[in-house]
């Protein structure tokens, strides 16, 4: 009947299997594991917006043994992004490198990282889909920084990787990212809007490998304060490697409605950028 309870109760690299239903806790895994839900159409995680706390806490020295698998994970934050003064609404991590497959983040907040919040180590995101997600600064769907980082799903499926809907009140509306070495391939980056810059992707003061391939980054906007890059913004983003994303119907009241490209350098090649 506890998730916590069956995490605290097990030893490392104990597989667990989660029965469907919806669990209203928060929990913090603090040893290696492998934790099964029934499909995030079946077992849900609900922190139910009772302060501010991520509703999935995964903290220092988790390995790539650890595996979150099948769940529906919502109600990260206060539900209002502008008190939400925690970092990470539905899972946040630190100094972990844990593998999270076919998992959905849904309706949370915080102050960065309204879905994902990211702090170091190497993390895979595989078909993790993230909606209707807040950020009160950077990231409404996925704060990433210091961290070696890995998002893969297939855009041609479902929800699969569907970053949506989700808003920054600064920057990176669906993503944020900042000295990380990133590979993101066939995300779908739709309908995310910040305040600021980067209504779809923010990359700001990267040194390091961020690498986009076949992704697709549609419908997003700057709006009001930066006003510039709808589709995707980077800043001193110095190794980029950009190549065969579909950047479309993104828009930004001044600079760069599908892409801005400041003080940075890298590979930008095959991409179909239009309508924006």
């Amino acid at each position: 009947t506890s998730i916590q309870a069956a995490i605290d109760a097990s030893s490392p690299h104990d597989v667990i299997t989660v029965a469907a239903g919806t669990y209203y806790e928060h929990i913090t895994v603090t040893k290696n594991l492998e934790l099964y839900g029934q499909g995030w159409g079946s077992t849900t995680i609900d922190g139910e917006h009772t302060g501010s706390t991520p509703t999935v806490n995964i903290l220092w020295g988790i390995t790539s043994s650890t595996l979150i698998s099948g769940f529906k994970i919502t109600g990260g934050g206060t539900g209002i992004s502008a008190t939400s003064g925690q970092d990470g609404g539905g899972i946040y991590m630190a100094y972990a490198s844990p593998r999270v497959v076919n998992t959905w983040i849904d309706n949370c907040t915080a102050r960065n990282g309204g879905g994902v919040f990211v702090l170091s180590g190497s993390p895979t995101f595989e078909n993790v889909p993230v909606w209707n997600s807040q950020a009160y600064q950077r990231g409404g769907g996925f704060y990433l920084y210091d961290a070696n980082v890995t998002m893969i799903a297939n855009p041609f499926i479902g929800t699969d990787g569907t970053v949506l809907f989700n808003r920054a009140s600064w920057d990176g509306g669906g993503l944020f990212m900042s000295e990380v070495t990133a590979t993101i391939i066939g995300i779908r980056i739709w309908l995310n809007t910040s305040d600021m810059y980067g209504g779809g992707v923010e990359i700001y003061n990267n040194p390091y490998r961020v690498g986009m391939y076949g992704n697709f980054i549609w419908f997003n906007s700057a709006k009001t304060i930066g006003n510039a890059g709808g589709g995707i913004s980077t800043y001193s983003a110095t190794d980029l490697d950009i190549i065969l994303n579909d950047i479309s119907g993104n828009t930004a009241p001044g600079t760069g409605g599908g892409a801005l490209f400041g003080r940075s350098k890298g590979v930008i090649n095959l991409n179909r950028i239009i309508n924006n």
